[in-house]
């Protein structure tokens, strides 16, 4: 095996994306705040300081930089590497993650609807395949390989990049927990890479590895720069195809099982979100405040120990990938790396409650049936906010959330201005009552045009946790989704204000004999 650690090109690439990054980061920070894309909190986000967004392109652009020179080969550093990998991997990579950090900085400007998201993913997935990285069989647990014909693989090799591209993006809720555990499988695939004398892995790997190093000085708790869709997006779209390029040999693409092992955390976040949401018949693709770092921040941990607990379950999910390429097939110990595997999955499952929650069948039953009714309740109220003709207008829809949801009052306005949106029902405290203060909720939610609307409102029951979370999500998809803007809603209310001058005046007319009284 190569002695990688005594490669100049090996330390190269660390120090230039460590480097890089470095400097490329304080840059991200001051236009994000100058162009005002900020996340502002929410009722998902766990920090409720605005910080700048954007932060991935500092590590997105090194890494893409060095993946086009390393085509083009200026400088003769990537020679080894393309003794056993297409040098058009590098074009590969490089296409790939412009067309993700374009789609996560549009995101994280303007917003975007999922299936939007959805459909540029699919597309960079396909682009991959058609590219010649197409699956052409799985290895699976204890080294069986699974052949697989060409529509098959393609399916699948969309759906991996699919897949993990979001994953990343489901545990980016706390600070430096995504870029942490993407650094852990950076080394993780690193080491694996080594013992299968992949250069192209290793490189790659180590390349990432310095920038994420780099990027968590400002990213760590308390954050001073969030990943946003940029970065997340862009880390699991790497990762992916690093993990479905690392077996290329011969036109035949493998996905490695210690490569699955590797990322089994962003993996098992991913099953149990859509497991959750299938059973509480929620949309599979709708947030929640319901992943494991934000049941261990309920259960009394502070941030940075979330972030540490799960750094550790990375630590050993990447532990039990490198041991399974490390211990050869047949020797007594070849048990060890799936036992470390499943008992970690057990004890993040254990650990964090999924496995008592202290609802029933019937419960969850009762749920499932909720969420139909506000399914149904949030689509009406969509079209009747968006101004769709033979619905209820906005001040009656007002009053049927309120019903329906069970509120003291609601109230939503666009933050910039700030313009009121609607408004029903009315405070019961004159604010001396702590306890009534408490009780109200408040949440920012960013609309598809980019503005953010502030939404106020108060159970008028004792709620359970999953019930308030119901509610929450059904508020969060009615003000997220309904074409409102603050522009509208200004028109609006210089026509109302017409209206009622129009009106006053005609009445005066009407009072001093302008008019003709009739019988």
């Amino acid at each position: 095996m190569p002695d990688y650690f005594k490669s100049p090109t090996f330390w190269s690439l660390f120090l230039f994306g460590l480097v890089a990054t470095a400097v490329l980061t304080p840059c991200v920070i001051w236009a994000a705040t100058q162009l005002g894309v900020m996340d502002r909190g929410g009722y998902r986000r766990v920090g409720v300081l605005s910080r700048p967004l954007l932060g991935g392109l500092s590590l997105a652009v090194p890494f893409v930089l060095v993946c086009v020179l390393g085509y083009f080969e200026p400088t003769n550093m990537f020679r080894i590497v393309r003794l056993n990998i297409d040098p058009y991997a590098f074009l590969v990579l490089a296409g790939g993650s412009v067309a993700i950090v374009a789609l996560g900085a549009y995101d994280d400007v303007r917003g975007t609807r999922v299936r939007y998201k959805l459909a540029v993913q699919i597309g960079v997935g396909v682009f991959v395949s058609l590219s010649g990285f197409t699956l052409n069989r799985i290895e699976l647990p204890f080294g069986r390989l699974v052949n697989l014909d060409g529509f098959l693989g393609t399916c699948l090799t969309v759906l991996w990049i699919v897949g993990i591209t979001n994953a990343l993006n489901l545990i980016d809720g706390v600070d430096g927990l995504a870029a942490g555990v993407a650094l852990i499988a950076c080394f993780g695939f690193g080491v694996i890479a080594m013992q299968k004398e992949t250069t192209f892995v290793v490189l790659l790997s180590a390349l990432l590895g310095g920038s994420l190093l780099a990027f968590l000085a400002y990213n760590s708790y308390p954050a001073r720069v969030f990943l946003g869709d940029t970065g997340s997006m862009f880390l699991g779209f790497v990762l992916a195809t690093i993990g479905l390029m690392g077996n290329y040999k011969s036109q035949i693409t493998t996905i490695w099982f210690p490569a699955i092992l590797v990322l089994g955390l962003p993996i098992l976040e991913t099953v149990l979100s859509m497991l959750r949401r299938f059973v509480q018949g929620r949309p599979l693709f709708a947030a929640d405040a319901h992943h494991t770092h934000h049941r261990l921040l309920r259960m009394g941990l502070s941030q940075r120990q979330v972030v540490l607990v799960l750094y550790g379950v990375s630590l050993l999910l990447a532990g039990a990938g490198i041991l399974n390429q490390v211990i050869p097939k047949g020797h007594y110990a070849w048990w060890v790396p799936h036992v470390l595997y499943g008992a970690t999955i057990v004890g993040v499952i254990w650990g964090a409650g999924y496995v008592n929650p202290p609802e029933s069948f019937k419960t969850y039953w009762h749920l499932r049936n909720q969420s139909v009714v506000l399914r149904a309740l949030s689509q009406y109220a969509i079209l009747a906010l968006s101004g769709r003709r033979g619905v209820a207008n906005a001040t009656d829809i007002f009053h049927a959330i309120r019903a329906e949801l069970g509120l003291d009052f609601l109230s939503a306005w666009f933050e910039e201005g700030p313009v009121l949106i609607g408004s029903c029902g009315a405070h019961s405290s004159d604010g001396s009552d702590l306890t009534y203060l408490d009780s109200v909720e408040r949440i920012r939610v960013k609309t598809a045009s980019g503005q953010h609307i502030i939404i106020r409102f108060r159970i008028n029951k004792e709620a359970m946790e999953h019930e308030l979370d119901a509610i929450m999500a059904c508020i969060v998809r009615i003000f997220e989704n309904a074409q409102i803007s603050l522009k509208n809603i200004e028109e609006e209310e210089k026509a109302r204000e017409e209206a009622v001058l129009w009106k006053e005046m005609l009445e005066a007319g009407t009072g001093c004999g302008g008019g003709k009284k009739t019988q």
